[in-house]
């Protein structure tokens, strides 16, 4: 019998936050699915870092759920958080709101097929 493995692909996907204004780093797209490994939020500028609010909006259920509440950014360094990992089905969403001009980056395992 053939081993039949689902394609995956391995992806860094990024944003700039402006004006603590509620942001969606990442949208899973149709028949998408992942597993989030990693975030970053680091300020771009090298002043004041200030603060980061990560949350996950499940589209399925219509609800967001706040991962992390104004974790403290450096303003030289970085705030990195592992995830265990966080599964991420169609149209769900990684949202971070945060100071102008943090950088936030997101790393994930994804795939066309649900787990």
């Amino acid at each position: 019998m053939a081993h039949v493995t689902t394609a995956t692909r391995y992806r860094t996907a990024g944003t700039n936050l402006a004006n603590s204004t509620k942001t969606s780093v990442l949208t899973m797209g149709a028949g998408s699915y992942a597993e989030v490994t990693g975030l970053t939020v680091c300020a771009s500028t090298g002043t004041a870092g200030g603060t980061a609010t990560i949350a996950y909006y499940n589209n399925r259920l219509t609800t967001e759920y706040v991962l992390a509440y104004q974790l403290p950014v450096p303003a030289v360094g970085n705030l990195h958080i592992e995830f265990d990992p966080l599964h991420m089905e169609p149209s769900d969403e990684l949202r971070v709101t945060g100071a102008n001009n943090q950088n936030v980056t997101v790393t994930l395992i994804e795939s066309g097929k649900g787990a």
